[in-house]
């Protein structure tokens, strides 16, 4: 069972990195007014911008986390199948790291319709509202749900650790 660990963090990795695919090629914002819905950013005008519209960096910093993270855990997660993890420990940690970016771009890529609109000075704009597109919802749900997966197989490796030294201080105190 614990040899297909290994695979689930390669599963988190490539999840978090078709978030970010759908993060540049999909709709990023959405104008919402009464029943009309107008494509008002693609994924990368809403990162960068255009000539009529101010891109966010909650955008663009949301896209680079999950794309660290994912590469990371990608390297990571060969080094652990192919058994080759120098310091086992360390590579644990750097997998929850991957696993906090994960959860930091799912939390940014929601926020992305409320800072695209202050920043283009529709905060309080009664006429219309504006809501994430269809691939940025995908995207922060997927960024979150690696985040969750990801989390199983240090949480497994830590509390093995912890039940050893356990074991290991339980028999030195019997001797």
């Amino acid at each position: 069972m614990k040899k297909y660990l290994k695979f689930i963090n390669l599963f988190s990795s490539l999840l978090a990195f078709i978030g970010a695919v759908l993060i540049i090629s999909t709709t990023g914002i959405v104008s919402v007014s009464g029943n009309q819905k107008t494509n008002l950013a693609s994924g990368v005008e809403t990162m960068f911008g255009n000539n009529q519209l101010t891109g966010t960096p909650l955008a663009v910093i949301s896209f680079f986390f999950a794309l660290i993270g994912s590469l990371a855990s990608l390297v990571i997660s060969f080094l652990f199948i192919k058994k080759a993890a120098k310091n086992e420990s360390t590579d644990y940690y750097t997998l929850l790291s991957c696993c906090l970016f994960y959860l930091l771009s799912g939390i940014l890529t929601f926020c992305v319709a409320s800072h695209f609109a202050s920043i283009n000075g529709w905060k309080n704009s009664s006429l219309f509202s504006l809501k994430l597109g269809g691939g940025y919802i995908t995207a922060g749900v997927l960024f979150l749900i690696s985040f969750a997966i990801g989390l199983i197989d240090p949480i497994i490796y830590f509390l093995d650790l912890k039940n050893k030294s356990k074991a290991e201080n339980k028999d030195s105190s019997q001797k």
